[in-house]
């Protein structure tokens, strides 16, 4: 069975997203290999795909879980996002020590046991796209981007009180 002409369309629109998302997820070293993978898996998983949902919420969830399952098996080394020259970007921790990379890398563990739609839509708002892109992306209004990300917020508040 050959791919629909669609599903080739959808994809390369996408790659751009999934490109910028690699780049926020791995870094600029990692990021072109991350985007690779991720590609070959949506090729491979085509028939997976639904027409007419979206490419790139398909394709970052391979990536967010490629990503994670790399994680891993580094022996969970917490990776920094980095801009394209290196640089650390400012993620909103205001110094680094000890404690502030333990409660990264707890908040980054206790992700793992969110479903695969909160994880995105967390994942997307910590990379900072907006109510409204997000809203795009998943073909929602924003009053209901809100409220998944709030769910997924409380989710991940209970799992770490928990921890």
């Amino acid at each position: 069975m050959d791919r629909p002409k669609e599903f080739d369309e959808a994809l390369l629109e996408a790659i751009p997203r999934l490109k910028f998302f690699a780049m926020k997820l791995a870094g600029s070293a990692e990021g072109k290999d991350l985007l690779n993978s991720t590609i070959v898996r949506m090729l491979a998983g085509w028939p997976s795909f639904t027409l007419g949902t979206s490419m790139f919420a398909w394709g970052s969830c391979i990536m967010h879980n490629l990503h994670i399952n790399s994680f891993r098996k580094k022996n969970i080394e917490f990776p920094m996002p980095e801009d394209d020259h290196g640089k650390l970007l400012d993620i909103g921790i205001i110094e680094s020590n000890a404690e502030n990379t333990a409660y990264c890398k707890e908040v980054f563990l206790a992700m793992q046991y969110l479903s695969v739609p909160h994880r995105h839509i967390l994942t997307m708002r910590t990379l900072g796209y907006t109510y409204e892109e997000m809203a795009l992306d998943m073909d929602v209004e924003i009053g209901t981007v809100k409220s998944r990300l709030n769910r997924a917020s409380e989710a991940l508040g209970r799992i770490l009180a928990n921890a």
